[in-house]
């Protein structure tokens, strides 16, 4: 309440991230939206409200939530039916939820934006350069892409003083590649912790 930091707001469906970014407004919040996988039907909302949206592009909450309110991954397990999905709709929508068009809206949005996990498994950070590589399959340029996993997620966050780019004074926490960063080929030469060699590959 002092704004001394960022509010994230966990929120799936449009009229949540509308609540969300009322609430930011009416207490003069800097407003973060986590997962929002409706985000496209009210990007404009976000835009004027100035929100921030951190997500992930293959996140459909549709697809985990049962009659009970059981929501998580292992719901996918249990071959449920569209019918039986508490928010199903008839709308067309592409396999990751999201209508199609909204990519390059996004991206001729003023909305800042990056990427996160599907999850809160430590080892799903692992995959976010091929989060990144399906964001320019979709035809978002590769520099927002690999921003949106580095440079972009520190500003949003408010660290980027100390991460997400490289400069004199930061972290220094990097890897050295061969090849196209958001390639999956692209083989790891080095990795740095603190501006210290962690890992090097043998000749």
């Amino acid at each position: 309440m002092d704004k001394k930091i960022p509010v994230r707001f966990k929120a799936h469906r449009p009229d949540a991230i509308l609540q969300a970014l009322r609430l930011g407004e009416e207490f003069g919040l800097l407003a973060i939206l986590e997962e929002g996988e409706e985000w496209g039907s009210v990007l404009p909302e976000i835009e004027r409200a100035s929100g921030s949206l951190l997500f992930n592009p293959l996140l459909d909450y549709r697809k985990f939530i049962i009659p009970g309110g059981e929501k998580g991954y292992a719901a996918s397990f249990l071959k449920i039916r569209g019918s039986d999905l508490f928010y199903s709709d008839t709308e067309s929508v592409s396999e990751t939820g999201y209508r199609r068009g909204d990519w390059k809206k996004l991206t001729a949005s003023k909305v800042p934006c990056a990427l996160i996990p599907p999850d809160q498994f430590a080892l799903s950070a692992r995959f976010m350069r091929l989060y990144a590589s399906f964001l320019v399959s979709q035809g978002i340029s590769q520099d927002m892409a690999l921003s949106a996993i580095t440079s972009r997620a520190a500003q949003i966050l408010g660290v980027s003083e100390r991460v997400g780019s490289l400069g004199e004074g930061k972290d220094a926490d990097f890897v050295v590649l061969e090849g196209d960063p958001l390639d999956s080929m692209a083989v790891i030469q080095m990795v740095f912790v603190d501006g210290l060699t962690a890992w090097k590959k043998e000749k």
